[in-house]
């Protein structure tokens, strides 16, 4: 089974707000390699009204003084696509022969906004309805654990860094609930 963390940027925290970038990883969750990555960065027309929350603006802003390289990766991508051909990418890069799962940091939120994204568009969800996993719930029952991130730059709040350091987090979260049961 191929396993993917996905990560969203976004102008808000409704399912139909302005979705700005989505980060994937597909990683060992043995060992938490990082097998292959994507981070699409969506084309938002400027001049257009969009959705979004004036508290997820006023975060945005909060991060412009402290944590540039987030505001530029989301804002300021040299390259961008449509939603549609972003999907399109997203959907190449899961792989469609082997059963997978697909975390995220809440499974209505992240996944949520990107199944409206498929449908409204007109595109095939590229995972199967019971696909997806919930990193909150393995965060409550695991706590908060140190992740190692000296072969990658983290940067919060970045798609495909903040999917990256989920994947390692799964996996470590996962060898402790695995040893735990071993000891019962």
């Amino acid at each position: 089974m191929k396993s993917y963390s996905i990560d969203l940027e976004t102008l808000g925290t409704n399912t139909l707000d302005t979705v700005l970038s989505v980060g994937i990883c597909e990683f060992n969750k043995e060992n938490g390699n990082i097998l292959k990555t994507l981070q699409i960065n969506f084309s938002i027309p400027e001049n257009k009204t969009i959705p979004c929350t004036l508290a997820t603006i006023k975060f945005w802003m909060e991060q412009a003084s402290h944590n540039l390289d987030a505001v530029m990766d989301s804002f300021y991508s040299k390259e961008t696509y449509s939603y549609k051909e972003g999907l399109i990418k997203l959907s190449n890069f899961i792989d469609k022969k082997d059963e997978h799962e697909i975390w995220a940091n809440g499974t209505k939120f992240d996944i949520g906004m990107l199944e409206n994204l498929f449908t409204k568009y007109s595109l095939r969800v590229p995972w199967k309805y019971n696909s997806d996993r919930c990193m909150r719930t393995l965060k409550m029952f695991c706590g908060k654990l140190e992740i190692d991130s000296k072969d990658y730059k983290f940067v919060p709040h970045s798609a495909l860094s903040d999917a990256i350091w989920q994947a390692k987090y799964i996996s470590k979260a996962l060898s402790l609930i695995y040893v735990s049961e071993e000891n019962n």
